[in-house]
């Protein structure tokens, strides 16, 4: 055992039903992925109405919005996710072209426009927007002076 580390092993949460965020985020994950299939599946017929490649977009963004903001460790995942539903979704026609890239990144931006409004106005400004860093014992008051 390593010292001031985290000891539990990977299925402690759902074991012991110790809920944590990653934990609450699995079902949105799932969300996630079942939005972003239904968004390439949407592209994937050249003969889809257009509302229904938005709808699908829309969605997909809003699921991301919601893991995202309850699980903020998995906003990179998501980010992404969401990129590659987006290549998917080009190809999905069966070949490459510049309508299906078009209708594609077209989508796309609505997927990323709707994942940026739904979060945006819920993101926590406190300490910033979730990075990398050290967490450290807080200096005593008066040590900045």
């Amino acid at each position: 055992m390593i010292p001031n580390t985290i000891n539990e092993y990977p299925l402690w949460s759902l074991t012991f039903a110790d809920l944590h965020a990653h934990v609450i985020a699995l079902p949105l994950l799932l969300l996630v992925l079942a939005g972003a299939l239904q968004f390439v599946r949407a592209h994937a017929d050249a003969d889809e109405r257009p509302w229904r490649r938005i709808v699908a977009a829309a969605l997909l963004g809003f699921a991301v919005a919601a893991a995202a903001l309850t699980n903020a460790w998995d906003a990179p995942l998501l980010a992404g996710l969401l990129l590659l539903s987006g290549i998917a979704a080009a190809f999905a026609p069966g070949r490459l072209s510049v309508l299906s890239t078009a209708r594609a990144a077209s989508s796309w931006a609505v997927a990323v426009l709707m994942a940026l409004l739904s979060a945006l106005p819920l993101w926590v400004r406190g300490g910033g927007p979730p990075g990398f860093g050290r967490n450290g014992e807080p200096e005593p008051r008066g040590a900045d002076i």
